[in-house]
């Protein structure tokens, strides 16, 4: 009986299967980031911490709350509002309690439960940046998938007022390329924030946001 001789693998059969398996791969990859919820803290974890052998979930470390609405806040929306020149403060708790009053509705108008429920932003201020996160639940009532949106950004000052840079996006421990519709995700954050047409207005009166540990100093008008 004659033996065949074996047919070696072409080298696109081999280029094939090492493109499908990176392929497959990152995929798996992905699905296990983006399944890995993100961590909650209370405080930055050490280099440690975060670098220890087989951690690869995301951090989440909401800003600190506000139990009322602070005469500063009332003030400095005032001042915005009629463009007075000079710094306005904000501090992080008095940003946190304004969002805490947006979220998504839990039911259609038909009475039926939403599919997709978003909670109220939150925002936690650094120096020089900001951390902005959106909590959202898919099929809360039967296959529940909680997400958690992190995006990590500053203000810089140009000629046309203060610009939003966005230097990190996270879905819950999956970093998103900010090329990929990096933009269009943080876009989704503040439209979850209605703003007064007297409130816009003001927005073209700001001439820089500084982030200092835990506030936003803003100057409206000239620097004096």
């Amino acid at each position: 009986m004659r033996l065949r001789k074996i047919k070696e693998p072409s080298l696109v059969a081999l280029l094939f299967t090492a493109v499908s398996g990176s392929i497959l791969g990152l995929l798996l990859g992905m699905y296990l980031l983006i399944s890995a919820p993100a961590t909650k803290a209370t405080v930055e974890p050490s280099e440690s911490q975060a670098a220890k052998p087989g951690r690869y979930q995301a951090y989440y470390i909401p800003g600190q709350p506000g139990t009322s609405e602070t005469k500063n806040f009332r003030l400095s929306i005032n001042r915005l509002v009629r463009q007075m020149p000079g710094q306005v403060v904000f501090l992080e708790r008095e940003i946190n309690y304004f969002l805490a009053q947006f979220k998504g509705a839990e039911k259609t108008a038909d009475g039926e439960e939403t599919n997709v429920r978003m909670g109220s932003p939150n925002i936690r201020i650094l120096d020089e940046g900001f951390v902005l996160s959106l909590p959202i639940t898919i099929n809360p009532t039967t296959d529940r998938f909680d997400l958690t949106i992190q995006s990590y950004g500053h203000f810089e000052k140009s000629s046309n007022g203060p610009r939003l840079v966005v230097d990190k996006l996270l879905l819950n421990s999956l970093p998103i390329p900010l090329g990929i519709g990096g933009s269009m995700i943080v876009g989704s954050f503040l439209s979850q924030v209605p703003l007064e047409e007297d409130m816009v207005n003001a927005w073209k009166a700001i001439q820089q946001i500084d982030s200092k540990d835990g506030s936003f100093v803003i100057q409206v008008g000239s620097a004096s």
